[in-house]
C-alpha cells in the first residue's frame, strides 16, 4: 500500500498554524526572556554557553567530516576484512553529517529571508526589529541555528 501524501491545502494549513504559534510565542515569551536575561548569574551564563556550544554545527561537522575522510583513507589502504565494517560506519557518519549540514543550510537561508535582528543589535530596545531579506548575520536570529542543529543531531545519533 502506497503512503498517502498530504494535499497542498493541508500543508499550507499546517504552515499557517505553525506561523501563528511562532508569532504568539514571540509576543508572550520574548518579553519574559528579556526580563529574565538581566537577572541571570555568571555561573548560569557559563552553563548555558556550554549547552549552546553543543548546538553549534561546527562542533559536530568538523569531527564527523574529518573522521569520514580518515575512514575513507583507511578503507583504501587497510586490510580488506575491514571494508564492510568501515563502509557501514562511514555511511552512518555520512548520514549524520548530511542531517546536520542540510538542515543548517536550509535554516541559514530562512534566517536571511526572515531577517529578525539579534538581541544585541536592537537599536531602541524593541524586540520587534526585522530586516527582511538582509544577508547579514546581525539580522539572523530566527529561526535558531543552534536549535536546528540540536534537533538534527538528536535523532541522527
Amino acid at each position: 500500500m502506497m503512503p498517502r501524501i498530504a494535499s497542498v491545502g493541508t500543508l499550507v494549513g499546517v504552515l499557517l498554524v505553525g506561523a501563528v504559534i511562532v508569532f504568539a510565542a514571540m509576543i508572550w515569551l520574548d518579553p519574559i526572556g528579556e526580563a529574565f536575561r538581566d537577572g541571570v548569574s555568571a555561573t548560569t551564563l557559563r552553563v548555558f554557553r556550554v549547552i549552546t556550544d553543543l548546538g553549534n554545527s561546527g562542533t559536530w561537522l568538523w569531527p564527523t567530516g574529518i573522521t569520514i575522510i580518515v575512514l575513507m583513507i583507511v578503507g583504501k589502504v587497510g586490510p580488506h576484512r575491514l571494508d564492510g565494517r568501515l563502509g557501514q560506519v562511514t555511511l552512518r557518519l555520512g548520514f549524520f553529517f548530511a542531517a546536520v549540514a542540510l538542515s543548517g543550510i536550509i535554516v541559514t537561508v530562512a534566517k536571511r529571508l526572515i531577517g529578525r535582528m539579534r538581541p544585541n543589535h536592537l537599536g531602541d530596545g524593541s524586540l520587534w526589529q526585522f530586516d527582511v531579506f538582509a544577508w547579514s548575520s546581525n539580522a539572523a536570529s530566527f529561526p535558531s541555528g543552534h536549535a536546528t542543529t540540536a534537533f538534527a543531531v538528536a535523532p541522527a545519533l
